[in-house]
């Protein structure tokens, strides 16, 4: 398959556009960082093209709380990834190759709501999941996707057509220092990339995955950026792999709330607290909805801003 976004120069080197790695292939080093996206002569192809990993989920497994709850999800995967620290364990056995029609079908006859483009990176298998989500899209079903947001501003106007929400990845509240360390040195342009994507009005939820290097200070960088770029109503979940000291926990998300965010979120909390009175408005275990026909919590009236 010829991949999407890239251009070649006199010299017949390739640069690659997808992702802000922007990486030059040429004929001495003929993949860019991924692996997946490599050079064919003087073509840009992609070799994961419709080779995917899929598996059933429920919705808030994947933090993502305030969208379509107590659903079921389809969640879909590839090889490939732009970064160090986003990596999962996929092997090319786990790849199965769809044909899109049968797939859909597929999906359909089997009652799946929702669609969700997961880990490694999508925006890797771009030319995969945009024919799935179109396909999907004109089939009735609801397309989510996960993203590090590494990419340029401008490729987030091609996910307002089919796409319905987004879940933006950071690590350690977007401390440049870490950033580099993993590979993503532009983060001034991924800033731009996380707002330019919130303008689509996809319904967007922030997923911070830390590890003992994260910072205070950032987490209220951070915070101050989305509560004033953005919108303090944003679901924020902090993400802390294999820490169970729920008082450090408690400590960040007391700082995030203090800052001025809504809606935080620790580890595996799945219940949607009411911001201003804490009156429980989703509740996980009862599968619940306690909200008024407006959307408001019915105790205080507070809006809260949820996707049902």
């Amino acid at each position: 398959m010829r991949a999407f976004l890239w251009s070649i120069d006199a010299q017949e080197n390739i640069r690659c556009k997808l992702c802000l790695k922007k990486c030059l292939i040429t004929k001495k080093k003929p993949s860019g960082f991924c692996k997946v996206r490599k050079r064919r002569e003087n073509i840009l192809i992609v070799t994961n093209y419709m080779r995917i990993k899929y598996l059933e989920d429920e919705i808030e497994n994947l933090h993502f709380l305030h969208f379509k709850p107590f659903n079921k999800v389809l969640v879909i995967n590839s090889i490939g990834t732009n970064c160090n620290f986003c990596s999962m364990e996929i092997t090319e056995d786990e790849l199965k190759k769809i044909e899109i029609e049968k797939f859909i079908d597929e999906i359909k006859q089997k009652n799946y709501k929702i669609l969700f483009f997961y880990q490694q990176e999508p925006i890797i298998f771009f030319e995969t999941m945009y024919k799935i989500a179109k396909y999907a899209f004109r089939a009735g079903l609801i397309n989510v996707f996960s993203t590090n947001a590494y990419f340029l501003p401008i490729l987030s106007k091609l996910f307002k057509k089919y796409f319905s929400a987004v879940q933006v990845r950071v690590y350690n509240f977007l401390d440049e220092d870490f950033y580099k360390r993993i590979g993503l040195e532009d983060t001034k342009t991924l800033k731009k990339t996380i707002l330019y994507l919130y303008r689509q009005k996809l319904h967007m939820e922030i997923l911070n995955i830390i590890n003992e290097e994260y910072k205070k200070e950032k987490l209220v960088e951070f915070s101050e950026l989305i509560i004033n770029d953005l919108s303090s109503s944003i679901p924020f979940h902090i993400h802390y792999p294999n820490n169970e000291n729920i008082y450090e926990l408690l400590e960040l998300k007391d700082l995030a709330e203090r800052t001025g965010l809504r809606f935080v979120y620790i580890n595996d909390e799945r219940n949607v607290l009411c911001y201003n009175c804490k009156s429980i408005i989703i509740d996980r275990e009862n599968k619940t909805i306690n909200l008024n026909s407006s959307y408001r919590c019915p105790n205080c009236l507070a809006k809260v801003e949820l996707i049902l």
